[in-house]
């Protein structure tokens, strides 16, 4: 989890620093969304911002992490 919001919180801060950082793909991992705005509150507001303004782009349907894959 420390991991995650550690990357999650760098391409927020990116997205606010760098304006050619254009956009990044979280397809198939929107059940980290959830944990991660539960983990960390104070960066919902940003985070939404940026996918609604398109940049942080978000798969279509949500995807609950399993951690009982047999591979």
């Amino acid at each position: 989890m420390k991991r995650l919001i550690r990357f999650v919180r760098k391409v927020i801060d990116l997205f606010d620093s760098d304006p050619g950082f254009k956009s990044l793909m979280l397809d198939g991992q929107t059940g980290t969304i959830e944990d991660y705005l539960v983990a960390s509150p104070e960066d919902e507001q940003r985070f939404w911002h940026f996918v609604t303004s398109g940049r942080q782009k978000i798969g279509t349907c949500f995807t609950k992490v399993n951690e009982v894959l047999v591979s």
